[in-house]
């Protein structure tokens, strides 16, 4: 325990106990001490002698006293001084058989003085008690001796729990203050005092110990106390099911009290559950047997147990705490009609998307599995393909559209006189067009009924369309002569009748042919006449012809010299139209019928031309060519093979009379072992090699066996062999590469709490990082596709979470800042003509703050 020692100044010393410990009840033990001053009581009494001054009655130390030794008495150290314990130094002495007088000598004999010192009563004496005087020589035998104060040890055989304040020696006189040890009881006055004999005097006290009230069981447990005394310990149990709020053990205090408070038996719960990060937890109770379930936040997905139990351990079972981690992107929610295709849904996975047929992508084709689960950008849509409106319908119209999108259905109706052929409809394709065979079909009437004698002339039995009746010779008609198809499908009127009729038969006329029928008379003439006047005569109701007859002239054209290397042959009965015929080895040009006018002249509708007949232009062989440019009949052309190959088969060929070459065309074949160094094929080379778009070609020759080389421009890769040999046959082996353009991949490793949006995977385009809500980034945020197909970014780049609130532009100015972390920097600026009240820079503190304040701009 804590102990306090008191010292007192010099000249003074301690009444009481010099020390003082700190007890269990706070309190220190014992009284307080004090100091006194020290002084020398009395005059000391000196044998045959006295001291001076002697009117004085208080002595402090240092104080001195001269001795004045009687007549014939001698003080051997000449004064008494007052020490630091209030004694006189050399202590009190008595004479002993000190002598009145000198001695006088006697006979020659010596005097001898014999002194013998004692001490007073707690002195010890130290030195000689004996001390002998030659009076003649005036000398002690030896120093006289001296008294000290007696000593005690340290006490022993004390009671138990008794304290004694003791030091490392103690004199006669000296008291010690005892107390009782923490957890006992003082009865009784507690203080020894040095005796003169070297003992301690006995204690008028006992210390008894401390006792603690027996424990009381506490409710559902139990309380094991085999030591109700001062340091003794009770120990608390709880039944099963149970545990214990409080401590488990209490001490017997020294005020005879327990320690702490008594304990309690509650039932026996699991700890409250731990947080979640990122992720809730639902269930209050911690009873044995409750559980907890867990679930994330959006974003993130849950790795280990969703629910964990209170076991009768009263520890949440399974032991590990589940975690929330950022969730892998789920499959993308879209429409039916968006077809996705991707390998993982992990973050930086690539998801593709096209649309099924009939629907046209709206958005991105790619997206990325980006930070919280969402894919980036934003999932595409498909919206169906739109046919606009429906197309007409000939004849016809719409009469309900029921959508223009695809597979939209619009429906059909026709005008009165038609009837619809097909669906009825036509259906909005995957290709934005209307599709669906329909037509407007007119409608067709009855085939008209036979007349007897007579015939119904139609064209047509369709809706519009008319009947003309006639009547055979020497019938006449009795009814309409006209009949209309109608809308309905019926011919409009009734059918009518052909009654005979009284004409005679006409009679015949010179170089003319006359057919009769009971109607009609029908005229025609021979050839190289010409009929003037009526073709045919009907016969009237009356019986008389309705007209003149006709008659039959000779045609004035002439039918020689008319065609070079052609004549002109007569086509029909009548003698009015001819054909034109050209000559062996000619073909005709132009049109081929003339027409015979009465005034003796042609009517020709176009040139009419008879040319020398001719072959068509002769295909060149493969790996050659044709010579000649006179195509006519019997006219020749000649075949020539490409350096390196052979003709096979003849090598002219003849137009024939029929406008057709004889044979068929020869063919190059490659001339076997040339194309190498040594053999070479003369004259032979490929063609110039053509230039691949975004790249460059070049080569050594262009004969067999030379190599033409391809490279790319930057940015595109070589797609097909790099190098091409010109081969035996004239053309470079291998097929033609292409140069395309070279793709960066998507970005593998995103930094935390970021997301990346391309503009694109091709040289120049841009990928640029952006950060989380509550994030801001710091470093270079765009990096750039490179012509190697890699990318490219300056500096580094990272999301640090926002510390400091964020900052408001000033009105009048602007405000440029680094982020939100700590240590993110913030600058102010004004506009022109303005000036800045504040500091122009602040920094983001570790508390969570700007410094500085905030700066603002204001007109002159």
């Amino acid at each position: 325990s804590a102990k306090v020692t008191y010292v007192c100044r010099s000249g003074y010393r301690i009444l009481g106990s010099r020390e003082r410990h700190c007890q269990e009840d706070g309190q220190w033990s014992g009284e307080e001490p004090q100091c006194e001053s020290i002084t020398c009581n009395g005059y000391p009494h000196v044998a045959n002698g006295v001291l001076a001054p002697s009117n004085e009655s208080l002595f402090r130390p240092g104080s001195k006293l001269r001795v004045i030794c009687n007549e014939e008495y001698k003080f051997i150290e000449g004064e008494l001084v007052c020490t630091e314990r209030g004694e006189w130094s050399p202590p009190n002495l008595t004479v002993a058989n000190g002598v009145a007088g000198l001695a006088s000598e006697v006979d020659g004999a010596r005097v001898v003085v014999m002194v013998t010192y004692s001490c007073h009563n707690g002195f010890e004496l130290r030195g000689s008690k004996n001390l002998t005087c030659d009076i003649g020589v005036g000398m002690w035998s030896h120093d006289p001796p001296t008294c000290e104060r007696v000593s005690c040890g340290k006490p022993t055989n004390l009671s138990a729990g008794v304290l004694c304040e003791v030091g490392n020696k103690h004199f006669f006189g000296d008291v010690v203050s005892c107390r009782c040890s923490f957890g006992y009881k003082i009865s009784g006055h507690m203080e020894m005092v040095c005796l003169a004999n070297k003992t301690w005097s006995s204690l008028q006290a006992t210390c008894t110990p401390v006792k603690c009230p027996r424990p009381v069981d506490p409710q559902h447990g139990e309380v094991v106390a085999t030591n109700l005394e001062f340091g003794g310990m009770a120990n608390y149990l709880c039944h099963p099911n149970y545990t214990l709020l409080g401590n488990r053990w209490r001490r017997c205090n020294y005020d005879g009290l327990w320690s702490d408070h008594e304990p309690l038996c509650i039932p026996l719960e699991c700890p409250p559950h731990p947080p979640v990060t990122n992720g809730r937890t639902s269930g209050s109770d911690r009873t044995l047997g409750s559980t907890v379930s867990i679930t994330c936040s959006h974003g993130f997905e849950l790795r280990g147990a969703s629910t964990r139990i209170c076991n009768t351990a009263a520890e949440w079972s399974p032991p590990k705490t589940p975690l929330c981690e950022p969730a892998g992107c789920s499959d993308p929610i879209v429409r039916p009609q968006v077809v996705f295709s991707y390998t993982d849904t992990a973050l930086g996975s690539l998801a593709c998307f096209s649309c099924t047929e009939g629907y046209i992508l709206v958005g991105n084709e790619v997206a990325v599995c980006g930070w919280a689960g969402l894919w980036v950008p934003s999932l595409p849509d498909c919206i169906p393909v739109d046919c606009g409106p429906p197309p007409p319908l000939e004849q016809g119209q719409v009469v309900k559209t029921e959508s223009t999108k695809f597979q939209g259905v619009a429906k059909y109706t026709c005008q009165p006189g038609f009837r619809l052929l097909g669906s009825g409809q036509r259906i909005c394709s995957a290709n934005g067009t209307w599709n669906g065979d329909i037509r407007c079909d007119v409608l067709s009437c009855p085939k008209p009924e036979h007349v007897p004698h007579g015939t119904a002339a139609y064209s047509s039995i369709t809706f519009g369309s008319s009947i003309e009746y006639q009547c055979d010779p020497w019938f006449e008609l009795h009814g309409v002569q006209q009949r209309i198809c109608l809308a309905d499908g019926k011919w409009s009127g009734s059918v009518p009748q052909c009654l005979p009729t009284p004409c005679t038969v006409p009679r015949s006329i010179k170089h003319g042919r006359i057919h009769t029928t009971p109607s009609f008379s029908l005229f025609s003439c021979e050839w190289g006449f010409r009929l003037v006047g009526p073709k045919a005569l009907r016969c009237r109701a009356d019986g008389t012809w309705s007209g003149e007859l006709p008659e039959c002239v000779p045609m004035n054209c002439s039918l020689q010299g008319q065609v070079a290397n052609g004549r002109l042959v007569q086509d029909d009965a009548t003698g009015v139209t001819v054909r034109v015929s050209c000559d062996p080895r000619y073909q005709l040009q132009g049109v081929n019928r003339w027409t015979c006018l009465a005034n003796g002249s042609w009517i020709v509708p176009g040139e009419t031309t008879c040319l020398l007949a001719e072959c068509p232009p002769p295909d060149p062989p493969v790996n050659g060519v044709v010579s000649g440019t006179d195509f006519n009949i019997s006219s020749v052309v000649f075949y020539h093979c490409n350096p390196g190959y052979t003709l096979d088969g003849l090598q002219q060929r003849t137009c024939l009379d029929t406008g057709q070459w004889e044979r068929d065309v020869p063919t190059c074949k490659v001339v076997e072992g040339c194309g190498t160094a040594a053999h070479p094929c003369p004259n032979f080379s490929c063609p110039e090699p053509k230039q691949p778009l975004n790249g460059h070609v070049t080569y050594d020759r262009l004969s067999v066996g030379g190599t033409s080389s391809y490279t790319c421009q930057p940015g595109y890769r070589l797609s097909g062999p790099p190098s091409r040999l010109c081969g035996r046959d004239g053309r470079w082996e291998g097929r033609e590469p292409s140069c395309r353009a070279r793709r960066c991949p998507p970005m593998q490793a995103t930094p935390e709490h970021a997301r990346v949006d391309y503009t694109g995977f091709t040289q120049g385009h841009n990928a640029t990082y952006s950060c989380d809500m509550g994030y801001s980034a710091r470093g270079s945020s765009r990096s750039v596709c490179q012509s190697d197909g890699s990318w490219k970014r300056e500096g580094t780049f990272e999301c640090l979470q926002d510390h400091c609130p964020h900052l408001q532009s000033p009105a009048r100015g602007r405000l440029i800042i680094e982020g939100a972390w700590v240590g993110a920097k913030a600058h102010y600026e004004c506009d022109a003509g303005h000036t800045m009240l504040g500091g122009a820079s602040r920094v983001c503190e570790a508390d969570g703050t700007w410094s500085g304040r905030e700066a603002s701009c204001v007109a002159p």
